[in-house]
């Protein structure tokens, strides 16, 4: 059933002949004015305030001007303002259902993006109610008033490097690693443009909400640095920060294995020592089979240094210095001293030595002196002497004309 409403404005004493009027009706000595109520409505209702972007959200609220005695379904049309950039919002329904003389229902939207756009014609909200409802709530609500939310870009908060801080020292010569971390909505953060300017006069530009990029100063001195974080839509901020920049100090201390085969240890790590100080050599990791290790050798001064040793002002400040593994076989046990090595006409090879006693006594062979210990072939020895036979030595893989031994006597 329609229902109608009226509003009385009373007019006090005015001449009977107003009576006469259209829409007028005379009460006594009163006369009122009968003004019909506007057609029922949907509308939506949207705070007054301008949002940013970083405000997460807010709610609008769907309303119906009358009371209706059925359920009446209103779906909801969201329209971006016009433009190549503009903005982003999401309701959390498209369709609102109003229980039987239920007049009010709230709608939560959240904020993704708020541009210039979006801030002069915000988003509009267009409530529509589909045909083929009980009662017909389609004709009797007439007028369908849309709702707008407005929303601004904010800024973007650069977290690093912090407003009027002083980085740690940098070095003329070596390269610096600058850092950046820039807080903003989503949807800008992949279109943040970061503008560098050193005071040394150099500038530098990156992209994106974080990262690291290195730039190598020339010249020294206490400088201001400016970093502007600029998104898509405009925002910008701008922080300043301090770095001092100082002739080196300090050298470079590199670590090789020399001839040692892949070490099965981590290599020692690159190592930085100041001039003036007193410092011990990294830990030497590398290892090789049967050798062993006898110090480093240093190009800067052609010496032996030995493991962990102490060195000082090893070269000049900003320079560099390479020490190389140097290795010396390393047999097991106690050498033995040979006395005699015959070969028989057979080609039977026979080494003497003095008595060992009851020790065990090993004797190396190879065909080469460079190979590593690893590769020397190993033969059973007697407390005086060996004989190996030509078939012993070949099925070793030796080449019978040219052998080196090296014996030793189990400690």
């Amino acid at each position: 059933m329609k229902r109608y409403s009226f509003t009385f404005i009373a007019i006090a004493l005015l001449s009977a002949m107003a009576a006469n009027a259209q829409n007028l009706k005379t009460i006594g000595n009163d006369v009122f004015s009968l003004i019909p109520p506007p057609p029922p409505a949907v509308s939506v209702i949207c705070s007054d305030i301008l949002y940013t972007e970083k405000d997460g959200g807010g709610v609008i609220t769907i309303t119906l001007s009358e009371p209706f005695p059925y359920p009446v379904i209103v779906n909801l049309v969201l329209a971006p303002p016009q433009g190549a950039n503009p903005g982003s919002i999401s309701l959390s329904v498209a369709t609102v259902t109003f229980s039987p003389e239920q007049t009010t229902s709230p709608v939560p939207f959240i904020i993704q993006d708020g541009t210039l756009a979006s801030h002069l014609d915000g988003f509009t909200i267009t409530p529509g109610i589909p045909a083929g409802q009980p009662g017909n709530p389609d004709t009797v609500y007439a007028m369908m008033n849309p709702g707008h939310v407005y929303v601004a870009d904010t800024p973007p908060t650069i977290l690093q490097p912090i407003q009027g801080s002083s980085l740690p020292l940098a070095t003329v010569g070596k390269p610096y690693t600058f850092s950046w971390d820039v807080s903003d909505v989503m949807a800008d953060q992949a279109g943040l443009t970061n503008l560098w300017q050193f005071g040394d006069g150099t500038v530098a530009t990156t992209y994106g909400a974080s990262g690291s990029f290195q730039k190598t100063f020339q010249i020294t001195g206490t400088f201001v640095n400016t970093l502007v974080s600029m998104d898509k839509d405009g925002g910008m901020s701008t922080v300043y920060f301090y770095i001092t920049v100082e002739q080196p100090n300090s050298y470079i201390v590199t670590f090789l294995p020399g001839n040692a085969p892949t070490p099965i240890t981590f290599q020692p790590p690159p190592q930085t020592i100041t001039n003036g100080v007193p410092t011990a050599l990294n830990f030497n990791y590398f290892y090789w089979e049967g050798y062993r290790f006898k110090g480093w050798l240093c190009d800067a001064d052609n010496k032996i240094y030995e493991n962990c040793a102490t060195v000082l002002n090893l070269t000049a400040a900003g320079g560099e210095v390479t020490m190389t593994a140097q290795w010396a076989w390393d047999w097991p046990g106690e050498g033995v001293s040979v006395e005699t090595i015959n070969v028989d006409a057979n080609g039977n090879v026979t080494l003497t030595w003095a008595s060992v006693g009851s020790a065990a006594v090993t004797v190396y062979a190879s065909d080469n002196l460079s190979k590593p210990f690893a590769e020397w072939k190993a033969f059973q020895g007697g407390a005086t002497g060996v004989t190996l036979t030509p078939t012993s030595l070949t099925t070793a893989g030796l080449d019978i004309t040219k052998l080196f031994f090296i014996v030793r006597a189990a400690k």
